[in-house]
């Protein structure tokens, strides 16, 4: 591989990544294999974090630190959550969240959450003052397991992503990022799929960096640029 980088944003669908392998363009896709609910949740507590960093990135300078943010999140409030319900929210949070950050350096220090979709929130403060500022620095859904059908992921994923990369490069590899013990589930799903799978190559991914082939070819299948 001798050139890889991500793809600009513009007004046509594209791959994640392009990188040159032998000579050849190769579009890379990454997707993560995860409930669309979960998804759907996961956006609207980027809303929170976005309205919280314009409240909170005054209080991390001041500090010279960053400032991170843990939660757990109830999926099913985020699902219909907008901008206006994040500026809310965040004007409730923002209080708690400077009182425990006196308390936070170099340890979590938890606090009452004022929001009913916001679970076991703690702040975590370390020296940054070359670049402080706030962030969510982790988060997770909370009330049961929400695990994707795999099949239905599959179908999804060739649905929405397999043409992505037809613009701008003729090879293409999809890498799925899941936890360990998806793959049992995984494997077997791409190996049934109903419809051709567009990439040349699917790789799941998990953990540190660890990867195991799932779906490959001994040419690369092309499409038309």
């Amino acid at each position: 591989m001798t050139r890889f980088h991500r793809v600009l944003p513009g007004e046509d669908r594209r791959p994640d990544f392009l990188l040159q392998l032998d000579r050849e363009q190769v579009a890379l896709e990454v997707v993560r294999f995860i409930d669309e609910r979960v998804a759907k949740a996961e956006a609207g507590v980027g809303l929170l974090e976005r309205a919280l960093k314009e409240r909170l990135d005054p209080l991390a300078v001041q500090m010279r630190c960053k400032l991170a943010l843990d939660l757990t999140f109830d999926v099913i409030p985020l699902q219909t959550y907008g901008r206006k319900d994040a500026e809310r929210d965040a004007e409730l949070l923002a209080p708690s969240i400077t009182a425990a950050a006196a308390i936070a350096r170099d340890q979590l220090a938890p606090f009452e959450s004022a929001v009913p979709w916001v679970a076991s929130p703690a702040v975590f403060a370390f020296d940054a003052p070359a670049d402080p500022s706030f962030f969510v620095g982790s988060m997770s859904p909370g009330h049961g397991l929400w695990r994707p059908d795999a099949g239905q992921f599959v179908a999804w994923v060739i649905e929405h992503k397999g043409r992505q990369h037809v613009s701008c490069a003729s090879v293409a590899i999809l890498a799925v990022q899941c936890e360990a013990d998806d793959s049992d589930t995984l494997i077997p799903a791409f190996a049934e799929a109903t419809d051709t799978i567009p990439w040349w190559r699917v790789y799941i991914v998990w953990g540190g960096g660890d990867a195991r082939l799932v779906h490959g070819e001994p040419e690369p299948r092309r499409s038309p640029v």
